[in-house]
This record gives structure tokens, C-alpha cells and sequence, in this order.
């Protein structure tokens, strides 16, 4: 049986927010190939009832591992703290970041050397945050 509470614990990996990404997909693929509904056609209605629920949940955890925000969140649920949508963020350096970070893409418009650069830089940032956190963790 899977661990239902853990993602980590369901593809076997830490629980860290730095991971192995190659691992995880394949890990994914094959117990999602094992489990699969699609493989559970002949048998009985439980086995395929179970199938769709263990399927389901591959689903969803590697969904939540595969994307940093969501791995972040879960990693903050499983030490107890809940973080919901309705949680404001009241940063007013964070917020004026953002919105220069807006200005910035909608100046550049179709200029794809700006564009390339502003990705550039993007990517260099959320590297850094990505770092901060995993050391929060």
C-alpha cells in the first residue's frame, strides 16, 4: 500500500524541496504503469476500484512534487503548518517587485532579446529562491 499522506514517502524520496526531478518522473511512470487503470480492465470491481484510487494518487502527488510551489506547500503541510489561497501576502518590497517585474514584460512586448534576457534573469532568481527555501527545509 501507498503512504496516502506523504508524496514524498509515495515515490520514495526525502522529504526535501531540492529533488531529483529525472527520478521522480521516472519513478511516476512506472508505478503509474503498474497501476493504471487501463491494466485493471478484467479484473474485479475492487481490484479496479483500487487501480482508479492508488492511480489518482500518483496523479495528484507527482503533480505536487513536480511543481515548486505546490512541493513547498506540502512539505509546509506535513510539519503542520496550512497555507491556503486566501493567505495575503503583505510584503510591500515583494508586491513593488512584482509589479516592476510586470512593467518590465509589458515593455518589453514582442522584443525577443528582451524577453530572452528577462527570462534569463528570472531563471537566475527563482535558482536563488529555490536555494533559500530548500535551506528553510
Amino acid at each position: 500500500p501507498l503512504e496516502k499522506d506523504n508524496y514524498f514517502k509515495v515515490f520514495g524520496l526525502e522529504e526535501n524541496f531540492d529533488i531529483d526531478q529525472q527520478y521522480l518522473k521516472n519513478k511516476f511512470r512506472k508505478l503509474q504503469s503498474m497501476l493504471h487503470p487501463d491494466k485493471f480492465s478484467n479484473k474485479t470491481d475492487e481490484e479496479q476500484h483500487i487501480s482508479a484510487e492508488y492511480s489518482s494518487l500518483l496523479n495528484k502527488a507527482y503533480s505536487s512534487l513536480h511543481t515548486p510551489l505546490k512541493r513547498a506547500e506540502h512539505l509546509l503541510n506535513l510539519r503542520g503548518e496550512q497555507i491556503g489561497e486566501e493567505q495575503a501576502v503583505d510584503d510591500p518590497a515583494f508586491l513593488m517587485e512584482i509589479m516592476e517585474l510586470n512593467e518590465e514584460m509589458e515593455s518589453a512586448g514582442n522584443d525577443k532579446e528582451k524577453l530572452k534576457a528577462l527570462n534569463t534573469k528570472n531563471k537566475m532568481e527563482l535558482e536563488r529562491i529555490s536555494i533559500e527555501v530548500d535551506e528553510c527545509f
